[in-house]
């Protein structure tokens, strides 16, 4: 997913009932809200969050605050299937003029290099967007019931897409939803307006 086509992409994959010509298919979008995420450190992890120990926050922090979650729903009229193609988190309502790379300590090399590959994997096909302070907070491992926390992950599931709004505790929460799997790199962005404050993060999660 290259930075120069999010100029195109963004206001298409958030506007109900548009369509784009993505790799040779054509998605018809609707959005949905996955809920509210709490940033009480304003450091944000995208993660896998059922599987690995990868939990290291972007470099760029945000306010802390409460702030809402979107979800692009792509539907692929040739196999009849419907994906999460993007996740936001929306700090603002000012429209995106910049987009830049959301990087972490071990990927700030690479700010300058626009081919460079950078962003997050999702080997069990579930993504998330959590706080730094609910990283540590927050593990599979540790959730007493399991088996209920996974049903509620798949309340809503239909072929290829589901979310789930987390809850731990008053301050701290994670939005989970289905990425795709493996080892393919799934990169994030910061998205800039006209005042140079930062409006938006958006990870890119089936293109």
């Amino acid at each position: 997913m290259e930075r120069k086509l999010l100029p195109r992409l963004y206001p298409q994959a958030f506007t109900r009932d548009q369509s784009a010509q993505i790799a040779g298919r054509t998605l018809r979008f609707s959005v949905v809200r996955a809920g509210t995420l709490q940033l009480p450190s304003g450091q944000i992890v995208v993660c896998d969050p059922l599987v690995g120990q990868e939990r290291e926050p972007f470099v760029q922090a945000v306010p802390p605050g409460r702030y809402p979650v979107d979800l692009s729903l792509g539907f692929d009229e040739q196999e009849g299937a419907e994906r999460i193609i993007f996740a936001r988190i929306l700090f603002t309502k000012k429209e995106p003029v910049v987009w830049i790379k959301a990087l972490r300590e071990n990927e700030a090399n690479l700010a300058a290099d626009e081919d460079g590959p950078f962003g997050a994997t999702f080997s069990s096909g579930t993504a998330a967007f959590m706080d730094k302070e609910t990283a540590v907070l927050f593990r599979i491992d540790s959730i007493d019931e399991v088996d209920e926390f996974l049903d509620m992950l798949v309340a809503n599931y239909r072929p290829q897409r589901n979310w789930l709004n987390h809850p731990i505790d008053d301050r701290h929460n994670v939005i989970l939803f289905s990425s795709r799997h493996g080892d393919v790199l799934s990169p994030s962005y910061f998205a800039i307006d006209e005042t140079g404050d930062v409006c938006l993060a958006l990870t890119s999660l089936n293109l």
